[in-house]
């Protein structure tokens, strides 16, 4: 057996023994814990205090009663930070009683405190500093423990300070305040739900500081479960600003003044959840001030009066009664860095992004589920009343800087609920304020709201009068570069079911009006108004936000004016006007397409007195300046998104005022429908002298040309379509083109002609058509027709320019590198000879080179334009030209231009007809006539064009250039025809009449031709002094090198030449036998068979042109006439016998000899032959000549003839009198007649070629007499 059995044997069988065991053992534990508590106490507060404290802890006397649970300290002290001085907490004696419920409820339960004696010695050794900074430090620092899951469970019954005291030694002030006479009794605080332990003190707080008492008072019934307590504090008047200098430095706020009264009840009510405790009553502050730390102020009222019904906090119940403040003025402000000073002092972000997870609070989590498990806070305020209430606004985050001021005279809330109530009990509120701006005194705007709120929704009713919207510039400025200016007056009515921010509101404006707004561009004296507008008003607005739709009933905008400006590097002001704004991401396209498309629909708009001015410098020199007056636009009702087909009346009308005030202003009229589904115009439109000519600026920079007066007019039927396809349009009706002007701007540095290219180019008084039809469509071709064409009181001019170009040329030519002077071809000749030539052939020139142009060629059949022209009328026209490259100038005109051209069509080859006439330089009557289809394809054409007694003696510069000699007198007629088949041949008729060119002195010019320009013209002019000439041409114009000028050319260059190498020709008109040679018999100067029927043509031809003289130059050839002058020899012979033998008979010496007949010649070559002494003579034995046959004989005789080159030089020159006689006999005067020289044919010379040469040569020559032609 064990000793424990037998020990618990014996206490088995000794009763008494055993209770006398468990005394002793109880006996003994009691001792124990009476000695060892109090030295352990005593040991661990020496040990561990200064580690908890950092101060040493001295206790005189520990006594602890282990049965009653009883500790009792005596003489406490917590010793001072600096050795000499008091304690720093002195307690007489604390006496601590603990429960033995602790046992079970597993939680310290202590059934009482007391602390008798307390006095704490507090120095202030600075400003915000105390000699206790190093405590509060030490208990402000982090625990290492770990955070609990909840609060700390325990129960404190009757706590009680008895006779306690404060001593506070205020240093930097030199003040000392005595608190005594502290008691304190605080019935209960726990943690637990029930501790079971009996509570015997009231609750109760008195002291006295410095002489001033201070007492609670508190109901008591004996603590039961069922019975309250109640405690009132009173508290009169307390002035704060005593006490401001012993609050914390560190604070964000500093009290400046203040005074506060307490009129507190705090009800404490024992229920099974435990205890509960319910605060009611009346607080007041009078003059309370709080600023901030660089002394500006924060917050200050002049009197605030707070009625409480109930706190409850086990509840999470808040009833007030009434919250009055009078006198509110609240000031907050935000920095550069953008924080706002009352949100840093909340501590809430002052950004807009959120909080990342990682900045949140472990705890968040066990607090979050805590406060789900915890009943929602109710609050409850009968009446909010606000007086001469004042927030004010520093906001120095945008440039400039703003501040403002709302003054709220009255505001009231009235039933405020959370959770709100049913409508029966809805919160209702109203106030009315102002706001003003910076420094000044006058309100920015006026505003009152009014509203109620309940469960089932709520309505906000808002005024706003005269809102400035100046006072916001400097919000406005981070979007805006100009200045605002104007107001904003508004009535709207917002409302919303269920709780505010559960779907979006319900917003009704019955009038919204913008007054008076204005855009300020620039500062001092550059600034300008640069938009504004008397007034826009919209009239019943409403917002449906759950529909997602907008209804506007009326628009109106009255006298709004915009000035635009575009600088001379194109920057344009408006787009200076808007700031450019970082990027900002936008909504993901999920969230966006889970929103239903919002609705618009606008009732009407009205726009009156609209004005705009765009000035533009872009294009240097003079600025561009558009003035737009009168501007109105009305729109009927509209619905956006549109329905299918949907349209919407649209009608305005505008002034546009002229540059020059003494013009009437031009106006513009539209009146139609305008489609929206798709987008589209039918209508009307209706302009009257439209000033056109600032459309000159903006020509392409290649075309160096202003206009500077263009009138436009119309009336116009309009229809515009865009569809899937393309756009469609149509336009029908007339338009007139009035006073037009087109400057040229050809002008080159140091050209002295700069002035007159400045000068008008083209112009004309009206420019009528009628009967305009445009259509347009996609896939089709398009269609341009025109009823009639009328212009009148028309004008242009052709410059030819000192470098030889045409300023025609140069306007196209303009973008390209321009020609050198000695590149350029001389313009001169071509258009100032051809100046008659141009108008009479110009129809016929245009028709031609439309109808060689490949851009026409490179249209496809299928979408080339179809032009249907009714006719075109020309009235009193004017053509000027001038040539500055002739030295002297020439200049000419067509005047008096006046005609019609029938209709044509691109679709159809029926011609029309053309009837023109004028005057060409004050002298020519010019009249075209005819039939011509332009746009025919192919072409065809049937003109013919008469000019008559154009002056010649105005082109004598030309003369003198081109020819070598000026012109004196003459004038001109040309008579053309110009016919094109539809195949392109072409057939035309140029006869040129020159009545009596007279040319002048000679003038030296190196580009004068070298041709006989003299000799032609003489060969030219008849007896009457007239030139007729009757140039045909043909060709095809679908040869691309056709050209009729290259061909008119051409046939007057032949002309001068033939004067050289034919001028016979030119003499007889051409055709028929070579007139400059005269033939004669061989070897004789005798004329051939035919050559009397030439001279006769030549003398007529020489008669009928006195101005020409002509020499006779005889030809002969030995070689070639050599046989032909033997046989001359011999007849010769002959007929000098028969003259010998009719002198013997008697006859006269020059009677003419009869004509020999064969018998009669053989007889006289007998004789001739018997007297001649020939060498080879045939002789008989006698020596005697033989008979021998004539031609034998003749042969002989033409063998001894003596031909030799005297004898052809001879001959020639007989030859050449003959001629010379010839013409004499005729009637031609013999001053115009001379002879020349004889001369022997070249052949007789060429004695290098040898003989064969010779004889080929001799055998091609004729006898002749050369005839030549110059001018007297």
């Amino acid at each position: 057996m064990s000793v424990v059995t037998r020990f618990l044997s014996f206490f088995a069988r000794h009763p008494g023994r055993r209770l006398a065991w468990g005394v002793s053992v109880l006996a003994l534990l009691a001792l124990l814990m009476a000695v060892g508590v109090p030295w352990g106490l005593r040991r661990a507060l020496q040990a561990h205090a200064p580690e908890w404290l950092g101060r040493p802890v001295q206790v005189e006397t520990i006594r602890f009663n282990p049965f009653l649970l009883r500790l009792r300290m005596e003489n406490l002290d917590v010793v001072a930070a600096h050795a000499g001085e008091p304690p720093q907490l002195h307690v007489d004696e604390l006496s601590l009683s603990l429960g033995w419920s602790s046992l079970w409820h597993r939680a310290p339960v202590v059934r009482s405190l007391v602390l008798k004696g307390p006095r704490l010695n507090l120095s202030r050794t600075a400003e915000g500093h105390y000699d206790v900074d190093d405590l509060l430090q030490r208990w402000q620092a982090p625990a290492d423990a770990p955070a609990s899951s909840g609060p700390a469970r325990f129960a404190l019954y009757n706590l009680q300070i008895l006779d306690g005291q404060i001593d506070v030694d205020d240093r930097p002030l030199g003040q000392r305040h005595h608190l005594s006479a502290l008691t304190l009794g605080v019935p209960f605080i726990s943690t637990l739900s029930a501790a079971d332990e009996k509570i015997e003190v009231q609750p109760r707080l008195a002291f006295v500081l410095d002489g001033s008492h201070f007492d609670t008072g508190a109901r008591l019934t004996p603590f039961d479960p069922q019975a309250p307590e109640q405690v009132h504090v009173r508290l009169p008047d307390l002035d704060l600003a005593h006490w401001v200098p012993y609050l914390p430095a560190s604070l964000p706020l500093k009290l400046q003044q203040g005074h506060v009264a307490l009129d507190l009840a705090l009800g404490i009510t024992q229920g099974p959840q435990g205890l509960d405790w319910q605060l009611s009553g009346q607080v007041g502050l009078k003059d309370f001030a709080l600023q901030w730390p660089d002394q500006s102020r924060a917050v200050a009222v002049q009197a605030v009066d707070l009625k409480i019904t109930t706190l409850a906090p086990r509840q999470h119940r808040l009833d007030l009664a009434e919250l009055q403040l009078k006198g509110l003025r609240l000031a907050t402000r935000r920095d550069e860095r953008g924080h706002w000073d009352w949100l840093a002092l909340a501590g809430a972000p002052t950004t807009s992004g959120r909080p990342s997870p990682a900045s949140v609070p472990a705890s968040t989590s066990a607090t979050g589920a805590a406060a789900a498990d915890a009943p929602a806070w109710a609050f409850s305020l009968d009446r909010l009343t606000l007086e001469d209430t004042q927030i004010s606004l520093s906001d120095a985050l945008p440039r400039p800087a703003g501040q403002w001021t709302l003054s709220l005279p009255s505001a009231s809330v009235q039933a405020l609920r959370w959770p709100l109530a049913d409508a029966a009990h809805a919160t209702r509120l109203q106030a009315r304020g102002a706001l003003t701006s910076g420094d000044t005194s006058a309100p920015s705007g006026e505003a009152q709201v009014q509203g109620a709120l309940s469960r089932e929704g709520g309505r906000l009713d808002l005024t706003a009068k005269d809102w400035r919207v100046e006072a916001w510039q400097p919000y406005l400025a981070a979007y805006l570069q100009p200045r605002l200016q104007g107001s904003v007056s508004a009535q709207a009515q917002v409302s919303w079911q269920g709780a505010p921010g559960a779907q979006l509101p319900t917003v009704q404006v019955p009038e919204l009006s913008l007054d008076g707004w204005k855009l300020i561009d620039g500062d001092g004296r550059a600034a300008r108004t640069a938009a504004a507008w008397d007034r826009l008003v919209v009239q019943n607005v409403t917002v449906d936000g759950p529909a997602h739709a907008v209804k506007v009933e009326q628009l109106r905008w009255t006298a709004p004016q915009v000035q635009l400006h575009r600088d001379a590097l194109g920057g344009l002001d408006l787009a200076r006007w808007i700031r450019p704004q970082p990027a900002s991401a936008g909504r993901s396209t999920s969230e966006a397409s889970a929103e239903p498309a919002w609705q618009m629909a606008l009732g009407q708009t009205t726009l009156e007195k609209g004005r705009l001015q765009w000035r533009d410098e872009v294009h240097g020199g003079e600025p561009v300046q558009v003035n737009l007056d009168g501007l109105g636009l009305r729109v009927g009702a509209l619905q956006w998104p549109a329905a299918k087909g949907a349209s919407v009346p649209l009608q305005g009308e505008l002034r546009w005022l002229a540059a020059e005030r003494s013009r009437r202003p031009g106006s513009l009229r539209w009146q139609g429908q305008l489609g929206l589904e798709p987008w589209g115009w039918k209508g009307q439109i209706r302009a009257d002298q439209l000033p056109l000519s600032t459309a000159s600026a903006y020509l392409d920079g290649g075309w160096p040309v202003s206009v500077d007066h263009a009138q436009a007019s119309a009336r116009l039927q309009t229809r515009m379509a865009w569809g899937a396809a393309g756009l469609s349009l149509g336009l029908q009706g007339e338009a007139r083109l009035n006073d037009f002007r087109l400057n040229s701007r050809l002008g080159a540095v140091g050209d002295a002609t700069a002035q007159a290219q400045a000068d008008e180019l083209m112009s004309w008084q009206s420019l009528a058509l009628t009967g305009l039809d445009i259509r347009m469509a996609p896939g089709q071709a398009p269609h341009y027709g025109l009823g009639q064409v009328s212009l009148s009181d028309f004008f242009a001019r052709l410059v030819v320019t000192e470098q030889g170009r045409l300023n025609l040329n140069d306007l196209a030519a303009r973008r390209a590198a321009g020609l050198t002077p000695a590149e350029a071809t001389p313009a001169g000749a071509s258009v100032g000879v051809a100046l008659s030539a141009a108008p009479v052939a110009s129809a016929a020139s245009a028709v031609i080179t439309a109808a060689q142009s490949p851009v026409a060629a490179s249209v496809p059949a299928a979408l080339a334009p179809q032009i249907v022209i009714g006719g075109v009328d020309l009235l009193r026209g004017r053509i000027d030209f001038e040539d500055h490259f002739i030295r002297p100038n020439y200049r000419a005109d067509l005047t008096e231009l006046n005609g019609h051209i029938g209709g044509f069509s691109s679709a159809s080859s029926q011609m029309a007809a053309v009837q023109l006439s004028g005057r060409a330089a004050g002298t020519a009557q010019l009249a075209i006539q005819g039939t011509v289809n332009p746009l025919a394809s192919p072409l065809a054409m049937d003109l013919q064009a008469r000019a008559s007694d154009l002056e010649l003696a105005p082109l004598s510069p030309y003369a003198g250039k081109y020819a070598g000699y000026a012109i004196e007198r003459g004038k001109l007629t040309m008579d053309v025809a110009y016919r094109i088949d539809p195949d392109g041949k072409l057939q035309a008729r140029n006869q040129i009449i020159l009545n009596q060119l007279t040319f002048g002195d000679k003038i030296d010019s190196p580009d004068a031709t070298k041709l006989p320009v003299l000799l032609a013209v003489a060969l030219l002019k008849d007896r009457n002094g007239v030139i007729d000439l009757d140039l045909p041409i043909s060709g095809s114009i679908n040869d691309p090198q056709f050209s009729i000028g290259g061909l008119i050319v051409k046939v007057i260059v032949n002309l001068l030449v033939k004067a050289i190498t034919a001028p016979f020709a030119l003499l007889t008109g051409g055709g028929g036998p070579d007139l400059s040679q005269v033939a004669f018999l061989p070897g004789t100067a005798t004329l051939a068979p035919g050559a009397e029927a030439a001279l006769d043509k030549v003398a007529k031809a020489l008669q009928d042109r006195p101005g020409l003289r002509m020499t006779v130059t005889g030809t002969a050839d030995l070689a070639a006439e050599h046989e032909g002058l033997q046989a001359a020899w011999v007849q010769q012979r002959v007929l000098a016998e028969q003259r010998r033998l009719a002198l013997r008979e008697g006859a006269a010496p020059d009677a003419p000899l009869p004509a020999l007949d064969a018998a009669t010649r053989d007889t006289l070559l007998k004789q001739v032959y018997a007297d001649t002494k020939l060498p080879d003579k045939p002789r008989n034995v006698l020596g005697l000549a033989k008979d021998i046959p004539v031609a034998q004989m003749e042969a002989l005789l033409r063998k001894a003839a003596p031909v030799n080159d005297e004898t052809a030089r001879q001959l020639a020159l007989d030859r050449g009198i003959a001629v010379r006689d010839a013409l004499l006999a005729r009637g031609l005067p013999s001053e115009r007649l001379f002879l020349a020289a004889p001369k022997a044919h070249a052949a007789a010379a060429a004695g290098g070629e040898g003989t064969a040469g010779r004889a080929q040569d001799s055998q091609t020559w004729q006898p002749s007499a050369q005839l030549s032609l110059d001018t007297r």
